[in-house]
């Protein structure tokens, strides 16, 4: 869980987009996919000098709930069909 389960940018690449088409219903128990919009991933970024020399990659749920509430993560739980785009260089993400 260590590496897929803390906050982080995809920052291989800028701009770049996810499509997340759910094949399936999706609830809480499953563990859904989870990211901050842009505007709160902005403070996180900034509050915590991401991206600057000797800031890990991966962000805890302490240090990023430390800029921004934990209210601004969207769960994506939502029935089959639905579909989600995001940009995951520039939206905190993780799971």
């Amino acid at each position: 869980f260590r590496g897929s389960q803390l906050h982080h940018l995809d920052y291989h690449d800028t701009p770049m987009m996810y499509m997340i088409v759910l094949l399936k219903d999706v609830a809480m128990e499953n563990g859904p996919f989870c990211f901050l919009p842009d505007s709160a991933s902005q403070k996180v970024t900034k509050a915590h000098r991401y991206k600057s020399w000797g800031v890990p990659h991966r962000l805890t749920d302490k240090e990023v709930y430390s800029a921004v509430p934990e209210s601004e993560l969207v769960k994506i739980c939502y029935p089959a069909g639905t579909v989600y785009y995001l940009d995951p260089s520039k939206c905190y993400h993780y799971g």
